[in-house]
């Protein structure tokens, strides 16, 4: 808990939180109702994809920030109609501003479920990158992964 160490004194973070303040930090979020969705992707599978890719594209190289580009649509699909507008945080990852890709990459979700569906939500979205720090909720939902 020591300042000094930069861990649990600035922030919760289930990897590096000791097993005691882990089991709180748990009792804590029971105690709230949440609702958490998240895409599962499977990192082996991924690589033989892009190995395999490679063998036809010798000159293609994995970027990490495809896959996340990829899931937010995924997470997001048949769930940006249902209020009257949206404050989506997400953790930045590393120094690159991402904010414009995870916008398009809502933008698809909704296009996709208009298509589908036939409903056009003209709800606002609002996109902040933040660090978890600063964003208790992103916090919560590295305990909950």
């Amino acid at each position: 808990m020591s300042s000094e160490r930069r861990k649990t004194a600035f922030k919760f973070h289930a990897k590096d939180d000791l097993p005691e303040v882990r089991r709180e930090v748990f009792h804590l979020i029971l105690q709230h109702d949440l609702r958490f969705y998240a895409v599962i992707r499977d990192k082996n599978m991924i690589a033989g994809k892009v190995l395999k890719h490679n063998q036809s594209h010798p000159n293609y190289r994995y970027h990490p920030n495809q896959l996340y580009d990829r899931c937010v649509p995924q997470l997001f699909k048949d769930r940006l109609h249902q209020e009257n507008a949206y404050r989506i945080v997400f953790a930045k990852r590393g120094s690159s501003d991402r904010t414009e890709s995870f916008e398009r990459g809502l933008q698809q979700a909704k296009d996709r479920f208009r298509r589908k569906h036939g409903i056009e939500s003209a709800s606002p979205i609002e996109v902040v990158a933040s660090d978890p720090e600063k964003i208790i909720c992103l916090q919560a939902i590295d305990y909950m992964l």
